[in-house]
């Protein structure tokens, strides 16, 4: 069965690859080591900063199914200052999002929960940039961070980019989308909103190599225009998938 004649849930479970028969697949456990790079934050609430040095280690002792346990120099996904604090790490397959969790004792001796959502924009072998979004779109914490060489071996994920930035971006009433491709093959094309909706597709079908350039003009598979804001626009091919981000200004 060709893998994009799945259920759109199924598609969701691609972050990238690793091609196994004609499926994607991502396992948790490929999350795992020492990653530095950058973080940038704009907020409304707190001083902002831009390209500020991150560590985070990622590791297996959250005993905990389904999750991995964290430790970061960012404080705006770690707090060790908290009582009884404990942080997770997990991969939502369904949402194409990385969840950073912690538990902790309030002053008061409440049991708090606190969870931040991250949007996988690109993901390989030796990096993963990672966007979070409030809804209100007052604080955006973006995370680039390049895997450290003595980290543990992980299988190969996603290695050649063909997605493009888009232009104009931001964009009013419209922009154009471009992939590269080197061998003709099966692709998809899809926008999707902040919290991970299908808006519309834009292609879906063979194509062959080279450049090939597609229009959105900011309406939903209805036709319909929609809102201003942070919009993905998502490549599925034989060699995994990626995303990008764009902005749609009214």
């Amino acid at each position: 069965m060709n893998k994009f004649r799945l259920k759109n849930t199924i598609i969701w479970v691609c972050v990238t690859v690793f091609i196994t028969s004609q499926s994607y697949a991502i396992e948790l456990h490929q999350f795992l080591g020492s990653w530095t790079g950058t973080e940038t934050l704009a907020s409304d609430f707190v001083d902002n900063y831009s390209n500020k040095p991150i560590s985070l280690n990622i590791s297996d002792e959250a005993n905990r199914d389904g999750f991995l346990s964290f430790s970061s120099s960012s404080d705006f996904i770690f707090n060790d200052d908290l009582f009884w604090a404990v942080h997770f790490f997990t991969y939502d397959k369904e949402a194409n999002q990385l969840v950073f969790y912690k538990r902790f004792i309030t002053p008061l001796g409440l049991l708090g929960n606190h969870e931040l959502r991250y949007d996988i924009l690109e993901i390989n072998e030796n990096v993963m940039i990672l966007d979070y979004n409030t809804e209100e779109s007052d604080t955006e914490h973006q995370i680039r961070v390049s895997r450290d060489v003595l980290g543990i071996d992980q299988p190969n994920l996603l290695t050649h980019f063909k997605l493009l930035q888009n232009y104009p971006n931001p964009f009013n009433p419209e922009t154009t989308i471009q992939i590269n491709l080197s061998k003709e093959e099966y692709i998809q094309l899809d926008v999707l909103d902040i919290r991970g909706h299908v808006v519309t597709q834009l292609v879906k079908g063979v194509k062959s190599d080279g450049i090939h350039s597609f229009k959105w003009d900011g309406t939903n598979s209805s036709g319909n225009p929609v809102s201003a804001g942070s919009y993905f626009f998502r490549l599925s091919s034989d060699a995994g998938i990626e995303s990008r981000k764009m902005i749609l200004l009214k």
